[in-house]
C-alpha cells in the first residue's frame, strides 16, 4: 500500500541514516540508492525537497527505518533487501538463494563474444553455450543477447536459484533462447556430450579458510555453497577442467572467473591436461587477474562421463537443504532422500516415483510436525501420547493433513500425510537446522533401498550426500499405521509392533 510522506520527514531520515552508514563503515550513497530502489527521484534526492512536498513510498516510514537496520546492523546487502541489482543491461531479481551479480562479472559476457570468429553462423557462433553455476541467470542472459544464434543453457544445483533465473529470463524476453535446469554441472547436459560451443562458469573460489573472514555481508548471507571452492578454493575449478573435454566439441570454449592469485594455477592445470590450447589470462577492470579462458582441441572420441560423487559436510548439507536442494543423510531405518517439502516434487522426478506413493514429513521433534496435521483435540491428544512412546523411533504416523501441507507432497492423496521423528544423530542433528523435511527411501523407485552415502552419491550424483563414517540402521522401512477415526490400521509392518493396531 503506497503511503505519503513530508518530504522534510523524509530528509530527517535520510540525515540520520547516512550517519548510520558511515558510523557502520557503509557508503553513505546506499541510502540513496535504497531511496531510489523505493521510487524517490535521483534528481528530488540532488537538490532536496520543498517545504510542503510530500514523497509517496510503498512502505511506511517505520518500515523503511526497519529495512535500513538490516542493512547497518545486520549487514544484509541492499541488493537482497530491495530484490533486485543492475547488471550489463539488465535488472535482475536477487535473494538470498543466488549470489549477488559483481560488476567485474560484466566482462565474462565480453570475453566469451571475443572468443567467437566474426561468423554469425559459425560453429561457436550458433552452438550450445552453457552457464555452470548459474545462479541468478546472469551470464546466461548475457550470453544470450550477444550470441543471438546460439543454444543457451544454465545450470544450478538449486531448484531456488533455477526459479529466479527463469523468472529473470522472463522478465528480460529471453525465456525461449535459454533452457534452464536442476543439477550437478554438467549432469542434465549428457545428450549435448561433445558438442558444447563454450562452457562459462563463475563456480565457488574462496577457500574453505576464508569464509569466516569475508565481508560480514557475504560471509552471513550470500549462499554458501555459491562461495565455498573447497580447501584451496580450487576444488570447483579443477573439476571443470577435468570433465569439460568430455562435453565441449574440438575448438570450444572454456571460460571461467576466479579469486585474486588464482589464475596462474589454473593456467598451469590446463596446460598440464594436453586438452587445451590458447589458454589465456584476463585481468578485470581493477587490474586483477579475474578470468582464465582456453579452447579444447584433440579431444578424441567420447568416453561417457561418470559425474563424481558430491558427499559433502553437514553444514553444507543443511545449506543446500535451505536453498532447496535434495540432500541424502543416514536415518535409524535406511538413508533418506529429503527435500523441503515445497519442492517435493524434485524427488518424485528423481526416482521415477509414481504419484500415488506420498512422500512422509520427518522432523526432528514432534511439536515440529504437528502443525502439518489436523483432528479434534482429542484425536490429537491420541496421537501425541503414542508419538511419546515410539518417538524418536522407526513409527510413521499417516494422519489427516493440514493445509500446511504443500500438495506436491502427496499428490493423490492430498488428505493424509505421514510423520515420523527418527532415531539417528546424523537426521536428528540436520533436521533441527532445516526444520521438517520432505523424505522417502534413496532409490531408483521399485528397487531396493540404497544403503550407504557412497552408493547414493553415486546413484544420483546430483544430491548432495553427508560425508560421514558408515552408518548401518535397521536396513527395514519405519512401521506405518494410519489413522482410521476409531483407532490404528497398520499399513507396513517394520520394526515396531504396535499392539493396539487393528484392520478399520
Amino acid at each position: 500500500m503506497a503511503v505519503t510522506i513530508p518530504g522534510t520527514v523524509l530528509t530527517q531520515w535520510r540525515q540520520q541514516a547516512r550517519r548510520q552508514a558511515i558510523a557502520a563503515q557503509i557508503a553513505p550513497a546506499e541510502v540513496d540508492w535504497l531511496l531510489q530502489a523505493l521510487g524517490v527521484s535521483r534528481l528530488s534526492l540532488r537538490v532536496g525537497f520543498d517545504p510542503s512536498e510530500t514523497v509517496t513510498l510503498p512502505l511506511s516510514l517505520g518500515a523503511l527505518a526497519a529495512l535500513w537496520r538490516r542493512r547497518w546492523q545486520e549487514r544484509c546487502p541492499l541488493q537482497y533487501l530491495v530484490g533486485k541489482v543492475p547488471w550489463r543491461q539488465f535488472e535482475l531479481t536477487v535473494s538470498p538463494a543466488v549470489l549477488i551479480p559483481r560488476p567485474e562479472t560484466e566482462l565474462i559476457v565480453d570475453l566469451a563474444l571475443a572468443a567467437v570468429p566474426a561468423r554469425p553462423q559459425g560453429e561457436l557462433a550458433a552452438g550450445h553455450w552453457v552457464d555452470l553455476g548459474t545462479g541468478s541467470g546472469a551470464i546466461a542472459l548475457g550470453l544470450a543477447a550477444v550470441l543471438p544464434a546460439a543454444s543457451i543453457y544454465g545450470v544450478d544445483c538449486s531448484s531456488a536459484a533455477v526459479a529466479i533465473a527463469q523468472e529473470n529470463a522472463a522478465r528480460c524476453g529471453l525465456s525461449p533462447r535459454i533452457t534452464f535446469a536442476v543439477g550437478s554441472w554438467w549432469s542434465p547436459l549428457t545428450p549435448l556430450a561433445g558438442k558444447i560451443s563454450g562452457m562459462v562458469a563463475n563456480p565457488p573460489y574462496i577457500p574453505r579458510s576464508h569464509l569466516e573472514s569475508l565481508q560480514p555481508e557475504v560471509a552471513r548471507h550470500e549462499p554458501r555453497l555459491a562461495l565455498d571452492g573447497g580447501e584451496d578454493g580450487l576444488a570447483c575449478l579443477r573439476y571443470l577442467i577435468d570433465t569439460a573435454p568430455q562435453y565441449l566439441h574440438s575448438g570450444g570454449v572454456w571460460l571461467v572467473e576466479l579469486m585474486a592469485g588464482q589464475a596462474p594455477a589454473i593456467a598451469g592445470l590446463l596446460e598440464a591436461t594436453g586438452t587445451y590450447k590458447k589458454i589465456e589470462i584476463f585481468e578485470d577492470l581493477a587490474g586483477i587477474q579475474r578470468f582464465v579462458r582456453a579452447i579444447a582441441f584433440n579431444l578424441g572420441p567420447i568416453i561417457p562421463l561418470r559425474i563424481s560423487a558430491m558427499k559433502v559436510t553437514q553444514a553444507d548439507l543443511v545449506a543446500g537443504a535451505l536453498l532447496g536442494q535434495i540432500v541424502s543423510f543416514p536415518t535409524d531405518t535406511v538413508p533418506a532422500l529429503a527435500v523441503l517439502p515445497e519442492q517435493a516434487a524434485l524427488i518424485f522426478a528423481l526416482k521415477q516415483r509414481p504419484a500415488r506413493k506420498p512422500l512422509i514429513l520427518m522432523g526432528s521433534k514432534g511439536e515440529d510436525l504437528w502443525p502439518y496435521v489436523q483432528g479434534t483435540p482429542e484425536e490429537q491428544h491420541q496421537w501425541q501420547q503414542l508419538a511419546a512412546r515410539y518417538w524418536p523411533g522407526q513409527l510413521t504416523l499417516v494422519l489427516p493433513a493440514s493445509a500446511r501441507v504443500p500438495p506436491a507432497v502427496h499428490p493423490d492423496q492430498p488428505t493424509t500425510i505421514g510423520l515420523r521423528v527418527p532415531d539417528s544423530l546424523f537426521a536428528q542433528g540436520i533436521l533441527t537446522q532445516t526444520g521438517p523435511l520432505a523424505t522417502t527411501s534413496a532409490n531408483p523407485s521399485g528397487e531396493p533401498p540404497l544403503e550407504s552415502m557412497t552408493a547414493i552419491a553415486s546413484a544420483f550424483p546430483q544430491v548432495l550426500c553427508l560425508d560421514c563414517p558408515p552408518v548401518l540402521g535397521s536396513g527395514s522401512p519405519s512401521t506405518v499405521v494410519k489413522w482410521c477415526g476409531q483407532g490404528w490400521e497398520i499399513l507396513r509392518q517394520g520394526a515396531v509392533v504396535l499392539a493396539e493396531a487393528r484392520p478399520c
